[in-house]
């Protein structure tokens, strides 16, 4: 199967601040010699093998780059020329997706570094989300599609830029156990935890865990637990009248209402009754001066 679609002329009906202008896929494809390209737009292309040893190599700009094993990924800078050399008679497959030159503000991480034009990708991650993105191009004029696409290649990109990050500074055993704590205790702070038991089945000193949790975290375990209890209660209080007070203590876990309340005037500066009384406005204003960061309105990698 082989295709590629323009997509810049296409209505969008939720637009993206990154949308495609055109995407494409091929497969079965023997390619035996060079391939030279100086690209119009700003291209993402995923090179896929079936053959495990299977490798390729770019010059980018005139500068040869290490010989990557496939599935690879290649960043085609807009103002670089781009030979790529794949391996003689082998079937590769390529799926890529390309934005207008005006986007290439948005891409930062790819245009500041040459390091990131060229490198080796764990296929798992990405092998579904580019299976959606064919599936949704068969049917690219059915309502909705197009906008799908453009967020699914934002996703794509995304996985990219924390694959790359994390291939260049991994996670160790330990840093791995420790953020797997954080997260059971995210899911589980309502209810009693043993810290203890938990670090034992990771294999973890508490000397070891408390070091590494505070580089991770710049805040105790305990306070951690307590920000997310308070973060819950706030958002209860504030959500409706449904709950009383004592219903938002059980809910976080206090078995005492009275020290839920000792709890929630320590963190907050006020009672729960006082707070759910607040005008909403004011406790967003509240957040703003916490420095609770707002979510940027358009992306940049």
């Amino acid at each position: 199967m082989r295709f590629a679609l323009e997509l810049h002329n296409l209505a969008r009906n939720n637009p993206s601040t990154l949308p495609l202008s055109h995407i494409g896929w091929a497969t079965n494809v023997q390619v035996k010699s060079t391939v030279e390209s100086h690209n119009p737009t700003i291209d993402f292309s995923f090179i896929l093998c079936s053959h495990p040893q299977s490798t390729l190599s770019c010059r980018i700009g005139g500068k040869s780059f290490p010989v990557a094993r496939i599935p690879a990924f290649v960043f085609k800078h807009p103002s670089l020329v781009y030979e790529t050399f794949y391996p003689e008679s082998e079937t590769v497959e390529e799926f890529f997706f390309c934005y207008d030159l005006s986007l290439l503000e948005h891409f930062r991480y790819f245009t500041n570094d040459t390091a990131t034009h060229l490198f080796e990708i764990d296929g798992a991650p990405f092998v579904g989300l580019i299976g959606e993105a064919v599936e949704l191009c068969k049917n690219v004029h059915t309502f909705g599609n197009v906008d799908r696409l453009d967020r699914l290649c934002e996703l794509l990109i995304n996985e990219l830029v924390l694959f790359k990050k994390n291939a260049e500074n991994p996670d160790s055993t330990q840093v791995r156990a420790v953020r797997a704590i954080a997260s059971h205790l995210a899911l589980h702070f309502r209810e009693n935890i043993n810290l203890k038991e938990l670090l034992n089945k990771k294999e973890l000193s508490e000397r070891t865990f408390l070091r590494l949790w505070d580089r991770l975290f710049g805040e105790p375990p305990r306070k951690f637990i307590s920000r997310l209890k308070i973060t819950e209660a706030c958002r209860l209080l504030n959500g409706s009248k449904t709950f009383s007070v004592g219903e938002v203590a059980t809910h976080l876990g206090f078995e005492d209402i009275y020290y839920f309340s000792r709890f929630f005037r320590k963190h907050t500066g006020v009672s729960p009754s006082t707070w759910r009384k607040r005008p909403l406005l004011s406790r967003n204003l509240n957040r703003h001066k916490r420095g609770i960061a707002e979510t940027p309105a358009i992306p940049h990698y």
